[in-house]
């Protein structure tokens, strides 16, 4: 039989559950989810969340198939036809919108993405808000436009069979556009160093 009731207590795949017409409270009954063999996957209800039951007669068997929206649960405000939404308590969001194609993921915290193997993204463009940070080697195919360009660590940027092309190019404090060198003289003598 079909039964609503109140998450009382939760431990690792199982529920308690009040169910208020008859003032009892059941044993852990186990959460319906899609995957228990050789995939896992979890998302636990909470104490106070308002669950949906199927019980047997005697109400001393039965599974937890998940929660509903009631008065005091309301659904997401902004649930639409076609749209996959997972709205967090943080204000964290991931949504899909098949009418569009478009795939959202906007969270209060830090994103990690760890792959075994080779991690690919393919874009007619990309664009990056932010600081970004390279540990490693980087290799650019195509063009590079940089407002600045700087290395640490002793590093140098080079450009085998190419060009670098540049308003100016620094040394140190010397400028490779505007420095000048000690000791010239006309003819064919050798200047200085720059200075």
């Amino acid at each position: 039989m079909l039964k609503f009731g109140i998450v009382t207590d939760y431990k690792k795949g199982f529920a308690r559950v009040q169910f208020l017409e008859l003032d009892i409270v059941t044993d852990f009954l186990p959460i319906l989810v899609k995957h228990t063999l050789n995939d896992k996957e979890s998302y636990p209800v909470e104490i106070n969340e308002h669950v949906a039951c199927v019980m047997d007669e005697t109400l001393l068997t039965g599974v937890v198939l998940g929660a509903i929206p009631s008065k005091q649960d309301a659904p997401d405000p902004d649930e639409k036809p076609g749209v996959f939404r997972k709205l967090f308590k943080d204000g964290s969001l991931i949504e899909f919108d098949r009418n569009t194609g478009n795939l959202k993921a906007d969270v209060t915290g830090d994103a990690n993405v760890k792959a075994g193997g080779k991690a690919s993204i393919l874009a007619p463009a990309i664009e990056f808000t932010g600081e970004v940070k390279i540990t490693g080697a980087c290799t650019i195919t195509g063009a590079l436009a940089a407002g600045a360009i700087a290395t640490t660590g002793g590093g140098s940027i080079k450009a085998p069979g190419g060009t670098i092309e540049a308003a100016d190019v620094m040394a140190g404090a010397v400028s490779l556009k505007s420095h000048k060198h000690a000791g010239v003289a006309t003819g064919n003598g050798t200047t200085g160093p720059a200075i």
